[in-house]
């Protein structure tokens, strides 16, 4: 199966499991970069942003790599957000796949 469409449907299925006070998640979000009075589309696209703090990117690979921790970190700084969360899907079990990162803290 292709992990792309696993990553897509694993995706919808956190988000309808996302408590209700959480209602303002938003997927597959463009991320411009800013400079002075310019916004610049660079093609960053992150995969969900929770309540417009917490940045959530979806892979299934084998194992998380420093690439991956990499690409959370400068959306992080782009977005000016403090918190995110790697979630790799491709795990026995999903504690395993789950890597916490902060901006600047």
């Amino acid at each position: 199966m292709n992990c792309k469409l696993v990553t897509t449907a694993l995706m919808f299925l956190f988000l309808l499991s996302l408590p209700l006070t959480m209602s303002s998640a938003q997927e597959k979000t463009t991320l411009p970069v800013k400079y002075e009075d310019i916004e610049i589309d660079a093609g960053f696209r992150i995969d969900m942003i929770v309540n417009d703090s917490v940045i959530i990117e979806n892979k299934t690979v084998d194992k998380i790599a420093p690439i991956h921790e990499a690409q959370l970190l400068t959306y992080l700084k782009i977005a000016n957000l403090k918190l995110g969360f790697l979630l790799n899907w491709n795990v026995p079990l999903m504690k395993d796949g789950i890597r916490r990162m902060v901006n600047n803290l």
